[in-house]
């Protein structure tokens, strides 16, 4: 089986699409690809018109977004679309009163941050995490996926959550 995915083009009426193989066809390779920088801390992600940090010492979605307003090719400070990490969060209430309380994405301090799928239009980036409380007490770990558009303004996120806790003593309000 063949899975086959791309953005059409806006500007095109009737666009007509061609699906090319063998040993003579070459991918073109787009002049300004989505590049990504990468420290023991975080990774950039600069896919042309928005520009994500995502944390790897905390388990927030998203630590700061900037997004070309004006097709500069800059990130100005009043282009920030998030300033502070995103959170996943979740509220226990435990029958028994041990575990009650919020737990929060952002309390994980070794979430673990991989990319997952690396192209010139399309990147995605997998995070892993835990909703811990004040306590460092871990619970429902999540999985979110982060997928960049080159020269696009938004970013598509799918966020798995798990239910790791006892359901007939921790209640979900």
């Amino acid at each position: 089986w063949l899975l086959v995915a791309f953005r059409l083009r806006e500007s095109a009426d009737n666009p007509v699409y061609f699906l090319e193989f063998g040993d003579q066809v070459t991918p073109q390779v787009k002049a300004s690809p989505i590049s990504i920088a990468e420290t023991p801390e975080q990774l950039t992600i600069d896919a042309g018109r928005i520009r994500a940090v995502i944390s790897k010492t905390n388990g927030g979605l998203i630590q700061n977004l900037r997004i070309d307003h004006n097709k500069d090719g800059r990130f100005e400070q009043s282009e920030e679309a998030i300033t502070a990490p995103i959170d996943s969060y979740v509220e226990l209430r435990d029958i028994e009163g041990d575990r009650d309380g919020l737990y929060l994405s952002t309390l994980d301090r070794k979430p673990d941050v991989v990319i997952e799928k690396r192209g010139s239009e399309e990147v995605t980036v997998l995070k892993r995490s835990w909703h811990v409380d004040p306590k460092t007490r871990r619970s429902c770990p999540i999985d979110v996926r982060l997928t960049f558009y080159r020269d696009q303004t938004f970013v598509r996120l799918f966020h798995t959550f798990l239910i790791s806790e006892n359901c007939s003593i921790i209640l979900f309000p």
